[in-house]
């Protein structure tokens, strides 16, 4: 060990390689140093600060109790009469007191590992719970598989049962018709309920099953049957753009994806160029209209009289009132032929309608009324007698118009007899 050197005011000091082995036995003896001061009974010796004034720098000590201070020397004389001494394995009471003298200040420390332990007791209390549901659950579970492998083994003897029972069982002789002699018997004998001849309507497909919708409309259609006609009572048509000419089944499934009852549209026609036409009853003008706005598809001003429609160009030079004429006569000829394709009965309500409008002659109206069944008690007088304003046949919506033979003839209609408007 270097010997320490001496400051100008005769203060000792010591080495770098000195400060290190102080620093060591002060960390290994520090709970056996007593502070000499006679007044502190309870020394606590921490290091303080260094002496930056010196070089190098001395450590300082200092006593916590009595704010004694000790230069490195200093601490270096004590810690040499410790180890001299030879009291580090046997440390005094005052000593022990020392060691423990921090415990105070470790509340919070005491206070957290305290806070563990209880979590951790916790949850071995919740894993002890759950352990104990587990064994439950599994006494459970094996009473469960005992009584499945006893059900399961009283079912296959059940079945074992009525198979001995069915081999076992002599086979039925139908005494009405017994066999005939010298015909050997290749089938096995039936009786008539298990034949599936005696059951045919038990083999037969089921019909689809109607959805609530569908079902909704035909009650209020029957209901419609027993209700007495409104005073908005008619028919019109609503008119409605469109970008090229259609078939009339495509229009009417994209009035279906509408939300629109195509049981209430009576007939659909093209009077003009862009133009479509669809028949409906006053009562449902409002609805169709709002159905047709929801997606926005707004109707349109379309008067069929108008002579502005004819757009044949072969007409172009024929008199405002020759084109008017040609109007109207296009127009009663689409009225007829919508009357023609309407089903019954709602047709014959259409067909006054139109009389009303003046779209259609008395006759016409005859003739359309004369296809109805003649009363059963006096069929010549009901073929004759027909009352032209009675609104018993007025439950519209009630038929779906044409059928697929009908379309077909409806379109080479269209095409030959109004081509002249789609100019």
């Amino acid at each position: 060990m270097l010997a320490a050197t001496r400051t100008s005011d005769e203060r000792p000091v010591l080495s770098i390689m000195e400060l290190k082995n102080l620093d060591t036995l002060f960390d290994k003896n520090r709970h056996l140093i007593n502070c000499n001061n006679g007044q502190c009974n309870k020394s606590q010796i921490r290091r303080n600060d260094k002496d930056k004034n010196i070089n190098p720098p001395q450590t300082k000590f200092r006593c916590r109790t009595c704010t004694k201070t000790f230069t490195a020397y200093e601490m270096q004389q004590i810690l040499r009469k410790i180890e001299e001494g030879g009291t580090i394995d046997t440390p005094t009471t005052q000593d022990m007191n020392f060691m423990f003298s921090d415990a105070n200040n470790q509340g919070d420390t005491m206070t957290q590992i305290m806070l563990e332990l209880k979590n951790q007791r916790e949850r071995l209390d919740q894993h002890d719970t759950m352990y104990t549901e587990l064994q439950r659950l599994r006494q459970e579970l094996e009473q469960a598989n005992a009584q499945i492998g006893a059900l399961e083994e009283t079912n296959r003897k059940l079945r074992q049962q009525i198979t001995n029972m069915e081999q076992n069982k002599q086979p039925e002789i139908d005494h009405e018709f017994p066999p005939l002699m010298g015909v050997t018997q290749t089938t096995k004998h039936t009786n008539s309920q298990a034949n599936q001849w005696a059951h045919p309507l038990r083999n037969r497909l089921k019909k689809a099953p109607v959805s609530p919708e569908t079902q909704q409309r035909r009650i209020a259609a029957a209901a419609r049957a027993f209700q007495l006609p409104s005073e908005t009572h008619g028919f019109q048509y609503i008119y409605v753009p469109s970008r090229a000419r259609q078939p009339t089944g495509q229009i009417r499934s994209n009035l279906r994806r509408f939300g629109v009852d195509n049981s209430r549209v009576l007939d659909i026609q093209y009077p003009s160029r862009q133009t479509i036409g669809l028949l409906v009853h006053n009562d449902y003008v409002s609805t169709l209209t709002e159905k047709l706005k929801s997606i926005n598809i707004n109707t349109i001003n379309f008067d069929p009289l108008d002579p502005k429609n004819i757009n044949d160009p072969k007409l172009k030079d024929v008199p405002t009132e020759q084109k008017q004429q040609l109007a109207k006569e296009l127009h009663y000829k689409r009225a007829q032929r919508s009357i023609q394709f309407i089903r019954a009965p709602i047709k014959f309500a259409v067909a006054r309608a139109f009389h009303t409008y003046g779209w259609i002659t008395l006759d016409e109206l005859k003739t359309v009324l004369a296809t109805k069944k003649p009363h059963r008690d006096d069929p010549e007088a009901a073929a004759t007698n027909y009352r032209l304003n009675e609104n018993d046949d007025d439950n519209m919506s009630d038929i779906i118009i044409g059928n697929n033979e009908q379309g077909q003839k409806r379109k080479q209609d269209d095409s030959e007899s109004i081509s002249s408007s789609e100019y």
